[in-house]
């Protein structure tokens, strides 16, 4: 009996035992459950406003890219080049619904007026969309130049001329005192001069005009042509090294837009004439450039002179005439057969001279040759800036060579081009791209959207990308 009053207050004792431990843990939970609550509400708004940043960071993502689809179809039919317009940009935008507390806005950048942004569009294309053997294969013609550097040295054309032509031309057609009576030889000797000397001279003076040469930055500089002076040659002999030293440094970035330029643009001769069949330019993606509309004339001359209209075709062929007349010049005066030619031609006639005036009239041999050589060379220079602007393709040197190079009217550009700075190429690549597809046009779009106290700021472009950035 009891036992069993025993196991009846064990059981009473454990039932009062349980339920103080029960109220217990009611109080623990009713004392927490509020911390909990503002944890996770906390941890649950924090989750929503990541949500909502990370979709407003994708937003602006998307709006970047958007307003980069916007991008100008005629620019990129015509130029193969990517181009938006800040009112496009902005049509873009106006069909993607925001929240009522969410603004957000987009701005063009990297304005391609800019030298550095053009330079950037023409390397993208050059890069992606160009056939690889137009790069290649302009290389390997301004490597085959790089070897002829030596032989058309312009230091040549210095150390070739006679020491006695102080008084120039006048140096082998000397002016006679005025006779009171003509001496019986002055007819003859008037006949003579004009037939062996005067004729030559007067022709090669139809062949000279003033030339303006493009320097370092773009910068239009004039070169004296006086053939018949002393040092009269300076001038062209150090345009002729800058032609001939065409390796400047990143020849690559030069040559981007050079044969980008030869590629798209219009030229006065978008044709060669081999054995009597004419090649016409091709753009890459084979529009013939012949056909290009007569509102882009001397796209090309421009770019490579900075002349607008004829005026640029003009400079140009005064500039090859000018580089084939050095070309002769220095092969005439090193190739030993031909010099012995002029030197006896000299001779003989300053013999003749002194002979037919009775010894009035002596002018020395060396200067006669050069003048002689000189004229030869100013015409034949002329005749052939002639042809090759008719679409003749004519061999760098005059005489034969295991090395020789075809050469045609857009050679001698390319040369023109690539000897000027990038920037400067650009800038006028520039005004031809906005002459042709009028308005303003940007490589990249800033989208901005604000929200609350923050702001996002996403970049994105035809030519790079960065990341969203987040500013407060």
């Amino acid at each position: 009996m009891s036992m069993r009053n025993n196991a009846i207050r064990c059981r009473r004792a454990f039932r009062k035992e349980r339920k103080k431990y029960a109220g217990s843990i009611s109080l623990a939970l009713c004392l927490a459950m509020p911390a909990f609550l503002l944890l996770f509400s906390g941890i649950l708004k924090e989750c929503h406003r990541d949500r909502i940043e990370a979709n407003l960071v994708r937003t602006a993502v998307l709006t970047s890219r958007t307003a980069l689809a916007c991008y100008d179809r005629e620019l990129y039919s015509t130029f193969g080049l990517f181009g938006l317009q800040q009112s496009d940009a902005d049509k873009a935008i106006s069909s993607i619904g925001l929240p009522a507390n969410v603004s957000q806005s987009v701005t063009a950048e990297d304005p391609l007026s800019e030298p550095k942004a053009m330079r950037d569009a023409v390397a993208r294309h050059m890069s992606y969309r160009a056939v690889l053997s137009i790069i290649q294969d302009a290389l390997d013609k301004i490597r085959s130049l790089k070897a002829w550097e030596e032989q058309l040295a312009g230091s040549w054309l210095i150390d070739l001329e006679p020491d006695n032509l102080i008084a120039g031309y006048k140096t082998v057609d000397p002016d006679l005192p005025d006779y009171d009576e003509e001496p019986e030889w002055f007819e003859d000797y008037n006949r003579y001069m004009d037939d062996n000397i005067r004729a030559s001279y007067q022709e090669s003076l139809t062949f000279l005009a003033p030339v303006f040469a493009p320097d370092d930055n773009g910068l239009a500089i004039p070169i004296e042509i006086r053939p018949f002076e002393q040092g009269g040659l300076s001038g062209v002999g150090t345009f002729l090294d800058r032609v001939f030293k065409v390796m400047p440094e990143g020849i690559l970035d030069h040559m981007m837009l050079t044969e980008y330029s030869l590629c798209y643009l219009s030229s006065a001769v978008p044709f060669v004439i081999r054995n009597g069949v004419y090649e016409y330019d091709q753009t890459p993606d084979g529009r013939i450039i012949a056909n290009f509309s007569a509102t882009r004339s001397y796209e090309l001359e421009y770019v490579a002179t900075g002349f607008q209209g004829v005026s640029s075709y003009r400079s140009i062929k005064m500039l090859i005439g000018m580089i084939r007349f050095a070309v002769h010049l220095i092969y005439m005066a090193t190739n030993p057969s031909i010099r012995a030619h002029y030197q006896s031609l000299g001779v003989t006639i300053s013999a003749a001279v002194a002979a037919i005036s009775l010894g009035t009239v002596v002018i020395p041999p060396e200067a006669v040759a050069w003048v002689l050589m000189s004229a030869a060379s100013i015409i034949n220079g002329g005749k052939e800036a002639a042809q090759l602007c008719k679409g003749a393709e004519i061999a760098l040197w005059p005489g034969k060579s295991a090395r020789n190079i075809p050469m045609r009217y857009r050679d001698y550009v390319r040369l023109f081009i690539v000897m000027q700075s990038p920037d400067a190429i650009a800038k006028r690549l520039s005004h031809v791209v906005f002459q042709a597809c009028p308005g303003v046009y940007y490589a990249a779009a800033r989208t901005t959207l604000f929200w609350e106290e923050i702001s996002y700021e996403y970049v994105s472009g035809y030519l790079r990308r960065k990341e969203a950035e987040i500013t407060s």
